[in-house]
Protein backbone atom coordinates (compact mmCIF):
# COMPACT_ATOMS: atom_id res chain seq x y z
CA UNK A 1 0.00 0.00 0.00
CA UNK A 2 1.76 3.12 -0.75
CA UNK A 3 -0.71 5.71 1.00
CA UNK A 4 -3.21 5.96 3.98
CA UNK A 5 -5.38 8.82 4.63
CA UNK A 6 -6.35 9.48 7.84
CA UNK A 7 -9.80 10.85 8.45
CA UNK A 8 -10.81 11.48 12.41
CA UNK A 9 -13.95 11.98 12.58
CA UNK A 10 -16.43 13.61 15.89
CA UNK A 11 -20.40 14.84 15.17
CA UNK A 12 -19.34 15.65 11.26
CA UNK A 13 -22.16 14.44 9.87
CA UNK A 14 -22.39 18.05 8.09
CA UNK A 15 -19.24 17.63 6.24
CA UNK A 16 -17.68 14.08 6.71
CA UNK A 17 -19.27 12.99 3.59
CA UNK A 18 -18.06 15.10 1.59
CA UNK A 19 -14.74 14.56 2.88
CA UNK A 20 -14.52 11.18 2.01
CA UNK A 21 -15.86 11.58 -1.00
CA UNK A 22 -13.16 13.71 -2.18
CA UNK A 23 -10.46 10.98 -0.93
CA UNK A 24 -12.43 8.40 -2.40
CA UNK A 25 -11.93 10.63 -6.12
CA UNK A 26 -8.00 10.17 -5.74
CA UNK A 27 -7.12 8.62 -9.19
CA UNK A 28 -3.90 6.31 -7.03
CA UNK A 29 -4.40 2.55 -7.14
CA UNK A 30 -2.58 2.38 -3.74
CA UNK A 31 -4.22 4.16 -1.16
CA UNK A 32 -6.80 3.13 1.55
CA UNK A 33 -8.75 5.28 3.90
CA UNK A 34 -9.14 5.03 7.37
CA UNK A 35 -11.72 6.82 9.23
CA UNK A 36 -11.74 7.12 13.08
CA UNK A 37 -15.05 7.72 14.76
CA UNK A 38 -14.50 9.43 17.68
CA UNK A 39 -17.64 8.86 19.56
CA UNK A 40 -19.84 10.82 17.39
CA UNK A 41 -23.46 11.37 18.83
CA UNK A 42 -25.30 12.73 15.76
CA UNK A 43 -25.09 10.76 12.44
CA UNK A 44 -21.44 10.50 11.42
CA UNK A 45 -21.04 6.47 12.18
CA UNK A 46 -24.18 5.72 9.25
CA UNK A 47 -23.01 8.20 7.21
CA UNK A 48 -19.38 6.36 7.39
CA UNK A 49 -21.18 2.78 6.91
CA UNK A 50 -23.14 3.85 3.91
CA UNK A 51 -20.11 5.74 2.08
CA UNK A 52 -17.62 2.42 2.57
CA UNK A 53 -20.39 0.01 1.15
CA UNK A 54 -19.40 1.73 -2.43
CA UNK A 55 -16.51 3.08 -1.69
CA UNK A 56 -13.93 2.56 -5.02
CA UNK A 57 -10.63 2.55 -2.21
CA UNK A 58 -10.23 -0.11 0.36
CA UNK A 59 -12.42 1.73 3.55
CA UNK A 60 -11.29 0.78 7.19
CA UNK A 61 -13.50 2.43 9.46
CA UNK A 62 -13.61 2.00 13.39
CA UNK A 63 -16.05 3.47 16.25
CA UNK A 64 -14.47 4.44 19.38
CA UNK A 65 -15.52 6.64 22.65
CA UNK A 66 -14.91 9.88 22.37
CA UNK A 67 -11.07 10.68 23.13
CA UNK A 68 -10.07 13.28 21.11
CA UNK A 69 -8.32 13.98 17.73
CA UNK A 70 -4.83 12.71 18.42
CA UNK A 71 -6.23 9.48 20.26
CA UNK A 72 -8.13 8.86 16.87
CA UNK A 73 -5.05 9.85 14.72
CA UNK A 74 -3.43 7.40 16.41
CA UNK A 75 -5.22 4.57 16.35
CA UNK A 76 -5.25 5.52 12.75
CA UNK A 77 -1.51 5.38 12.47
CA UNK A 78 -1.58 2.06 14.27
CA UNK A 79 -3.63 0.27 11.55
CA UNK A 80 -2.39 2.17 8.36
CA UNK A 81 -0.70 -0.20 6.14
CA UNK A 82 0.56 2.49 3.65
CA UNK A 83 4.19 3.77 3.14
CA UNK A 84 2.87 7.35 3.52
CA UNK A 85 0.33 8.72 6.22
CA UNK A 86 -1.60 11.64 4.91
CA UNK A 87 -4.16 13.11 7.42
CA UNK A 88 -6.94 14.34 6.38
CA UNK A 89 -9.63 16.48 9.29
CA UNK A 90 -13.52 15.42 8.58
CA UNK A 91 -14.54 19.03 7.86
CA UNK A 92 -12.35 19.71 5.26
CA UNK A 93 -11.38 17.72 1.50
CA UNK A 94 -8.59 16.88 -0.93
CA UNK A 95 -7.74 18.41 -4.34
CA UNK A 96 -7.65 15.13 -5.57
CA UNK A 97 -6.48 16.17 -9.26
CA UNK A 98 -2.71 17.86 -7.86
CA UNK A 99 -2.72 15.18 -4.86
CA UNK A 100 -2.82 12.37 -7.64
CA UNK A 101 0.11 14.15 -9.20
CA UNK A 102 1.87 14.07 -5.71
CA UNK A 103 1.02 10.36 -5.50
CA UNK A 104 2.69 9.64 -8.47
CA UNK A 105 6.19 11.32 -8.00
CA UNK A 106 5.86 9.48 -3.91
CA UNK A 107 7.02 6.49 -6.20
CA UNK A 108 9.72 7.94 -7.87
CA UNK A 109 11.61 10.96 -7.75
CA UNK A 110 10.32 11.77 -3.74
CA UNK A 111 10.41 8.60 -2.23
CA UNK A 112 13.68 8.97 -1.02
CA UNK A 113 12.08 12.36 1.09
CA UNK A 114 11.36 11.63 4.82
CA UNK A 115 8.25 14.20 4.52
CA UNK A 116 6.44 15.68 1.84
CA UNK A 117 5.08 19.03 2.22
CA UNK A 118 2.38 20.34 0.74
CA UNK A 119 0.44 23.84 0.06
CA UNK A 120 -3.09 23.72 0.57
CA UNK A 121 -6.47 26.15 -0.29
CA UNK A 122 -8.37 28.31 2.61
CA UNK A 123 -12.00 28.35 1.92
CA UNK A 124 -14.18 30.68 4.14
CA UNK A 125 -17.62 30.44 2.69
CA UNK A 126 -18.06 31.38 -0.96
CA UNK A 127 -14.46 32.80 -1.40
CA UNK A 128 -11.23 30.36 -1.96
CA UNK A 129 -7.30 31.56 -1.29
CA UNK A 130 -4.08 29.52 -2.51
CA UNK A 131 -1.82 29.33 0.43
CA UNK A 132 1.39 28.29 -0.95
CA UNK A 133 4.20 28.00 1.49
CA UNK A 134 7.23 28.22 -1.62
CA UNK A 135 6.61 29.50 -4.78
CA UNK A 136 9.00 26.91 -6.48
CA UNK A 137 9.73 23.15 -5.04
CA UNK A 138 12.20 23.11 -2.09
CA UNK A 139 14.35 20.49 -0.76
CA UNK A 140 15.17 20.66 2.71
CA UNK A 141 18.26 18.88 4.55
CA UNK A 142 21.20 18.90 7.18
CA UNK A 143 21.08 21.65 8.93
CA UNK A 144 18.10 23.24 7.14
CA UNK A 145 15.88 20.98 9.22
CA UNK A 146 16.60 22.88 12.50
CA UNK A 147 15.05 26.18 10.44
CA UNK A 148 12.24 23.74 9.00
CA UNK A 149 11.72 22.93 13.14
CA UNK A 150 11.33 26.67 13.71
CA UNK A 151 9.07 27.69 10.73
CA UNK A 152 6.60 24.63 11.85
CA UNK A 153 6.97 26.50 15.54
CA UNK A 154 5.48 29.41 14.62
CA UNK A 155 8.15 31.51 14.34
CA UNK A 156 8.60 34.14 11.97
CA UNK A 157 10.88 32.50 9.09
CA UNK A 158 11.56 34.66 5.64
CA UNK A 159 11.73 30.98 3.92
CA UNK A 160 8.49 29.83 4.07
CA UNK A 161 4.99 31.56 3.34
CA UNK A 162 1.90 31.27 5.70
CA UNK A 163 4.17 29.29 8.01
CA UNK A 164 1.82 29.48 10.93
CA UNK A 165 0.01 27.11 8.96
CA UNK A 166 3.01 24.79 8.26
CA UNK A 167 2.17 23.34 12.05
CA UNK A 168 -0.67 21.59 10.74
CA UNK A 169 -0.31 18.01 9.82
CA UNK A 170 -2.95 18.31 7.18
CA UNK A 171 -1.78 18.21 3.93
CA UNK A 172 1.93 16.19 4.83
CA UNK A 173 3.03 12.93 3.81
CA UNK A 174 5.11 11.15 6.73
CA UNK A 175 6.66 8.18 6.40
CA UNK A 176 5.03 5.56 8.44
CA UNK A 177 8.57 3.84 8.32
CA UNK A 178 9.88 6.59 10.41
CA UNK A 179 6.63 7.16 12.89
CA UNK A 180 7.54 3.22 13.75
CA UNK A 181 11.18 3.53 14.00
CA UNK A 182 10.73 6.37 16.63
CA UNK A 183 7.95 5.11 17.98
CA UNK A 184 6.06 8.83 17.28
CA UNK A 185 2.34 9.31 18.17
CA UNK A 186 0.46 12.29 19.14
CA UNK A 187 -0.27 13.15 22.84
CA UNK A 188 -3.60 12.89 23.62
CA UNK A 189 -3.07 15.40 26.75
CA UNK A 190 -2.53 18.15 24.15
CA UNK A 191 -5.83 19.91 23.33
CA UNK A 192 -4.09 22.43 21.37
CA UNK A 193 -1.07 22.46 18.48
CA UNK A 194 -1.21 19.02 19.29
CA UNK A 195 0.06 17.81 15.85
CA UNK A 196 2.30 20.71 15.73
CA UNK A 197 3.91 18.80 18.94
CA UNK A 198 4.34 15.72 16.46
CA UNK A 199 6.33 17.14 13.67
CA UNK A 200 8.76 18.70 15.99
CA UNK A 201 9.36 15.09 16.98
CA UNK A 202 9.41 13.67 13.33
CA UNK A 203 11.45 16.47 11.78
CA UNK A 204 13.84 15.88 14.31
CA UNK A 205 15.12 12.05 13.05
CA UNK A 206 14.52 13.44 9.43
CA UNK A 207 17.28 13.62 6.66
CA UNK A 208 15.23 15.00 4.05
CA UNK A 209 12.43 17.14 3.37
CA UNK A 210 10.62 18.72 0.31
CA UNK A 211 8.11 21.32 0.75
CA UNK A 212 6.14 21.99 -2.81
CA UNK A 213 3.70 24.45 -4.04
CA UNK A 214 1.78 22.03 -4.91
CA UNK A 215 -2.30 22.05 -3.49
CA UNK A 216 -3.48 19.09 -2.57
CA UNK A 217 -5.58 19.75 0.62
CA UNK A 218 -8.56 22.34 1.04
CA UNK A 219 -8.60 23.74 4.49
CA UNK A 220 -12.24 25.11 5.21
CA UNK A 221 -12.88 28.02 8.22
CA UNK A 222 -14.95 26.87 10.32
CA UNK A 223 -16.35 28.90 13.18
CA UNK A 224 -17.86 26.01 15.20
CA UNK A 225 -14.52 23.52 14.93
CA UNK A 226 -12.30 22.97 18.14
CA UNK A 227 -9.73 25.72 16.40
CA UNK A 228 -12.12 28.37 16.38
CA UNK A 229 -14.72 27.73 19.14
CA UNK A 230 -13.42 28.39 22.89
CA UNK A 231 -14.16 27.82 26.73
CA UNK A 232 -12.34 28.84 29.91
CA UNK A 233 -11.72 25.06 30.24
CA UNK A 234 -9.58 25.68 27.16
CA UNK A 235 -8.15 28.59 28.01
CA UNK A 236 -6.37 26.67 30.83
CA UNK A 237 -5.99 23.48 28.53
CA UNK A 238 -4.20 26.11 26.47
CA UNK A 239 -1.26 26.93 29.28
CA UNK A 240 -0.80 22.70 29.30
CA UNK A 241 -0.48 22.10 25.94
CA UNK A 242 2.31 25.56 25.74
CA UNK A 243 3.86 23.68 28.70
CA UNK A 244 4.30 20.38 26.75
CA UNK A 245 5.42 21.81 23.58
CA UNK A 246 7.91 23.17 25.14
CA UNK A 247 9.29 19.66 26.43
CA UNK A 248 9.28 18.70 22.94
CA UNK A 249 12.30 21.24 21.92
CA UNK A 250 13.90 20.77 24.98
CA UNK A 251 16.74 19.40 23.12
CA UNK A 252 17.03 22.49 20.99
CA UNK A 253 17.81 25.46 23.57
CA UNK A 254 17.54 28.37 20.66
CA UNK A 255 14.50 26.86 19.74
CA UNK A 256 13.06 26.84 23.22
CA UNK A 257 14.09 30.18 23.74
CA UNK A 258 12.60 31.17 20.99
CA UNK A 259 9.49 29.43 21.48
CA UNK A 260 9.08 30.91 24.97
CA UNK A 261 8.47 34.40 23.79
CA UNK A 262 6.82 33.10 20.49
CA UNK A 263 3.66 31.50 22.85
CA UNK A 264 3.24 34.03 25.53
CA UNK A 265 2.52 36.48 22.01
CA UNK A 266 0.36 33.64 20.96
CA UNK A 267 -1.98 33.57 24.06
CA UNK A 268 -2.36 37.29 24.23
CA UNK A 269 -3.25 37.07 20.36
CA UNK A 270 -5.15 34.42 20.87
CA UNK A 271 -7.18 35.51 23.56
CA UNK A 272 -7.65 38.96 22.24
CA UNK A 273 -9.05 37.51 19.20
CA UNK A 274 -10.89 35.33 20.83
CA UNK A 275 -12.86 38.58 22.88
CA UNK A 276 -13.43 37.15 25.80
CA UNK A 277 -15.16 38.45 28.93
CA UNK A 278 -14.62 41.31 31.52
CA UNK A 279 -11.70 41.40 33.73
CA UNK A 280 -12.32 41.75 37.49
CA UNK A 281 -10.82 44.14 39.89
CA UNK A 282 -10.35 42.67 42.65
CA UNK A 283 -7.30 41.06 41.19
CA UNK A 284 -4.88 43.21 43.59
CA UNK A 285 -1.64 41.29 43.34
CA UNK A 286 -2.02 40.60 39.46
CA UNK A 287 -2.81 44.44 38.41
CA UNK A 288 -0.22 45.62 41.16
CA UNK A 289 2.63 43.47 38.82
CA UNK A 290 1.52 44.25 35.56
CA UNK A 291 1.91 48.22 36.36
CA UNK A 292 5.08 48.11 37.93
CA UNK A 293 8.26 48.48 35.94
CA UNK A 294 9.59 45.09 35.88
CA UNK A 295 6.42 44.00 34.02
CA UNK A 296 6.71 46.55 31.65
CA UNK A 297 10.21 45.41 30.88
CA UNK A 298 8.94 41.58 30.74
CA UNK A 299 5.88 42.31 28.35
CA UNK A 300 7.98 44.82 26.26
CA UNK A 301 10.30 41.27 25.26
CA UNK A 302 7.54 39.08 25.91
CA UNK A 303 9.82 37.10 27.49
CA UNK A 304 9.32 35.92 30.82
CA UNK A 305 5.47 36.44 30.16
CA UNK A 306 4.42 33.03 29.27
CA UNK A 307 6.07 31.69 33.07
CA UNK A 308 4.07 34.32 34.58
CA UNK A 309 0.90 33.96 32.90
CA UNK A 310 1.55 30.19 33.92
CA UNK A 311 2.31 31.28 37.91
CA UNK A 312 -0.25 33.74 38.50
CA UNK A 313 -3.35 32.77 36.41
CA UNK A 314 -4.40 29.89 37.45
CA UNK A 315 -4.90 31.43 41.07
CA UNK A 316 -6.76 34.15 40.69
CA UNK A 317 -8.77 34.30 37.29
CA UNK A 318 -9.40 33.57 33.81
CA UNK A 319 -6.29 33.41 31.50
CA UNK A 320 -9.06 35.42 29.37
CA UNK A 321 -9.33 38.18 32.32
CA UNK A 322 -5.28 38.32 33.55
CA UNK A 323 -5.03 39.32 29.64
CA UNK A 324 -7.54 41.84 29.95
CA UNK A 325 -6.07 43.23 32.93
CA UNK A 326 -2.70 43.17 31.15
CA UNK A 327 -4.14 45.05 27.82
CA UNK A 328 -5.71 47.61 29.72
CA UNK A 329 -2.75 48.28 32.30
CA UNK A 330 0.04 48.85 30.06
CA UNK A 331 -1.80 49.41 26.94
CA UNK A 332 -0.32 46.27 24.56
CA UNK A 333 -3.51 46.25 22.33
CA UNK A 334 -4.92 49.61 20.97
CA UNK A 335 -8.87 48.29 21.61
CA UNK A 336 -9.60 48.63 25.39
CA UNK A 337 -12.63 47.10 24.85
CA UNK A 338 -12.12 43.50 23.64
Amino acid sequence: MLISVIVPAYNSQESILRTLVSADQIACDDLEIICVNDGSTDGTQEIINRFSVGAQHSVTYRNTPNRGVSAARNLGMSIATGDWVYFLDADDAIDFERFGAVAERLRTDLSDADCVKTSFRMRENEAAYDRRFVETERLVGGADIRGLRKAVSGCPDSTFSFNEYLGCVWGGFFKRELILANKLEMDPGLHFMEDMQFQLKYFAGCKQVIVLPDITYEYVVNDASATHSWSSKQEKSLLNSLGLLLSAVEDDEELSGLLKPRFAYYILLTVLDRRRTCYSEDSAEIIGFLKSDSSRSLVASFGSLFDRVGVLAPKHLLLSQFLKVLVKCLGVGSDASV
